[in-house]
C-alpha cells in the first residue's frame, strides 16, 4: 500500500500507485491485497475505498479493477507539478 487516508467520515482509502515499468496488473492485484489486509485490521466490518494510480492502465485492468470495484486513475506522466513541491524527480 502506497498510501492510507483516513476521512473525516471515518471511511478510508487504501491507494496503490505503480510507476513506469510496472505491470498494473500487478498493481490491481496489491491493491486487492491491501484492501483485504486493511479491512481484517479495521475489523469492524468496512471495506477501505480502493484506487489503483498509474501513467497507463490497460483497458483489460481496468475491466479488472471495475469487476473487483477498484477506481482507476489515469495520470499523464507530465500533469505532475514538481517544481511545486508536490514531489521529486530522481
Amino acid at each position: 500500500m502506497d498510501v492510507l487516508v483516513e476521512l473525516n467520515s471515518g471511511k478510508h482509502i487504501v491507494v496503490e500507485v505503480e510507476v513506469e515499468g510496472q505491470s498494473t496488473m500487478i498493481g490491481a492485484h496489491q491493491a486487492l491485497k491491501y484492501r483485504a489486509l486493511y479491512a481484517g485490521e479495521l475489523d469492524n466490518g468496512s471495506v477501505p475505498y480502493t484506487f489503483l494510480v498509474a501513467y497507463g492502465v490497460p483497458n483489460y485492468v481496468r475491466a479488472f479493477c471495475k469487476r473487483h470495484d477498484v477506481r482507476v486513475l489515469q495520470l499523464a506522466p507530465d500533469s505532475i507539478d514538481y517544481e511545486a513541491g508536490m514531489g521529486q524527480r530522481d
